[in-house]
């Protein structure tokens, strides 16, 4: 494997999830997050977000739902929200740019499918 194969298989082109729907220049300003709460929500690459989400509260671990059959379970990270000053929000300038908004984000969200694993019951041994 040359270098440069290396390098090409670690990169990959971002692709929206099915549904996205672009904003439109100029719905997004640093404006309108003053005052509110921004959460960061992780996902794995095929998980279809769904129209609403039950958030743990702050008493709670973490909340299990169902979407499509598949069983879910999400939960904040607390621990990776004190390394959150790394991660960037960028808006819209209105001018075809984009401009570092200095909003905070207040918590972080991870959504894991979760594995159904059967009881496995072992027989006792037979005495001879």
């Amino acid at each position: 494997m040359s270098s440069s194969d290396s390098e090409a298989s670690d990169t990959e082109e971002y692709v929206p999830p099915t549904g996205f729907k672009k904003i439109s220049e100029g719905r997004v300003t640093k404006d309108k997050f003053k005052g509110k709460k921004l959460f960061l929500i992780k996902v794995s690459k095929n998980f279809k977000l769904p129209a609403t989400l039950p958030i743990p509260t702050s008493k709670q671990h973490d909340v299990s739902f169902s979407e499509r059959g598949i069983s879910y379970s999400i939960w904040n990270n607390k621990d990776e929200l004190a390394t959150s000053d790394k991660i960037k929000l960028l808006l819209p300038d209105g001018r075809g740019s984009f401009v570092h908004s200095s909003q905070k984000i207040d918590k972080i969200f991870h959504i894991n499918e979760v594995a159904e694993i059967p009881d496995i019951v072992i027989p006792p041994k037979k005495s001879e």
